[in-house]
């Protein structure tokens, strides 16, 4: 009761004074405002602004980190509709026939007819899709509770087109928001995740079927699976959880590598770096406490079959766990193809007056493995991740 009198005492003062001298340039007390807004020298005073905790309350959930590629990116690309058809379409996924299979069948910025392998481990986390990207989160200064996707495009361990930053630059990314506080330590406490999705780009773009361009091929290849182990090393020290780590599928089985045959096989020469990405890849983070390496190689071999050559065969890969296999009429056609061999899925002739498709559209998604020169359909993600989901689970399961 003394202290409710002396605030009204105070209140009192501070209007009489006000009242006194009208000439005089004098404000109340912002803190006397800020419990009696209501009080007539108040009216000009702005509302305090709301206090932000310096610590806001730890999630109550686990969260995931994606980083990678095109077979995780949900939208880091910009879209920029002048360089729709450039750098060989790199930002394609932000246009039709992209996301043709969605609820709303507007593309998203996935290289899909829907979803990536991002939305799949998600969902295996108990999320609905991959969280959110960088661009749409991180890049304004928040965090969503579920996570953030930082993975891109055409990216790989060396450097990268235009736009789509290399995996080391994205774990900087991913660093530099830890150390500001917008990805909280609290956060990545509560069984925290991150995904690794390094697909071949590294090695589409200096061949590997004619390394004299680069030296030993062995030792490039060394080279790329040391940059991921590298990553996979540097977000453990972050504070990451668990860390999962795509290896290498069988690049060989690409539509952009069976084109020239007319999609009759798989290319056993570009097929034979996969096994020795995958051993390096195993030695180096196959045996660290909790990085996992989730054998994509195994899960497109077991749907592709003997299609993929005996150089490029893998462990499991007659394994038919899953029950989608059945499914695919067309493993090496691609669903979306591109009228001229240096096209890509979605190329226009560039006309927005008159805009001509440069390209032809399969009629079921569903009966087909890939989307693209290089993606997998959402019907092939569902096979290849029905084949892991259980490996999968089991890593990421609470220990007892």
């Amino acid at each position: 009761m003394a202290k409710l009198i002396l605030l009204l005492l105070a209140l009192m003062v501070a209007a009489c004074d006000v009242c006194a001298i009208p000439s005089r340039v004098q404000r109340p007390d912002p803190r006397i405002c800020a419990q009696l807004p209501l009080l007539p020298i108040c009216a000009n005073i702005a509302p305090p602004s709301p206090v932000v905790p310096a610590n806001p309350p730890p999630p109550t959930g686990p969260s995931l980190f994606v980083f990678g590629d095109s077979f995780a990116d949900n939208g880091n690309l910009a879209k920029d509709a002048t360089q729709r058809v450039a750098d060989n379409g790199l930002i394609r996924q932000w246009y039709v026939p992209y996301g043709s299979s969605a609820n709303d069948s507007t593309p998203s910025g996935r290289f899909s007819n829907d979803k990536v392998q991002s939305d799949f481990i998600a969902a295996m986390m108990g999320f609905e899709k991959s969280p959110p990207s960088y661009a749409s989160t991180g890049a304004k200064g928040h965090c969503h509770p579920t996570g953030m996707n930082f993975a891109a495009g055409s990216s790989g361990v060396y450097a990268v087109p235009r736009g789509a930053p290399q995996l080391s630059d994205q774990v900087a990314t991913f660093a530099g928001l830890v150390r500001s506080g917008v990805i909280s330590k609290a956060q990545l406490a509560a069984d925290s995740v991150a995904l690794i999705a390094i697909s071949g780009n590294d090695y589409d773009r200096v061949s590997v079927a004619a390394p004299a361009g680069f030296g030993d091929v062995t030792a490039f290849i060394k080279n790329v699976t040391s940059g991921i182990a590298a990553s996979a090393d540097r977000l453990k020290k972050l504070g990451v959880g668990k860390v999962l780590t795509n290896n290498l599928h069988p690049v060989g089985c690409a539509p952009s590598q069976t084109r020239a045959i007319g999609y009759g096989a798989c290319d056993g020469v570009a097929n034979a770096g996969a096994p020795v990405h995958n051993r390096n890849l195993a030695h180096l983070v196959g045996d660290k406490e909790g990085v996992f390496v989730v054998n994509l190689h195994a899960a497109f071999s077991s749907v592709l079959g003997s299609l993929v050559s005996s150089s490029g065969s893998s462990s499991g890969s007659s394994n038919t766990r899953g029950g989608h296999h059945g499914q695919f009429q067309h493993k090496l056609t691609p669903c979306c193809e591109s009228n001229d061999p240096s096209g890509f899925c979605g190329d226009t002739n560039g006309d927005d007056v008159n805009p001509e498709q440069l390209y032809t559209l399969c009629e079921d998604p569903e009966r087909y493995f890939y989307w693209d020169e290089m993606n997998p359909t959402q019907a092939a993600w569902t096979a290849v991740m029905a084949y892991l989901e259980e490996d999968i689970k089991n890593f990421l399961a609470p220990a007892n």
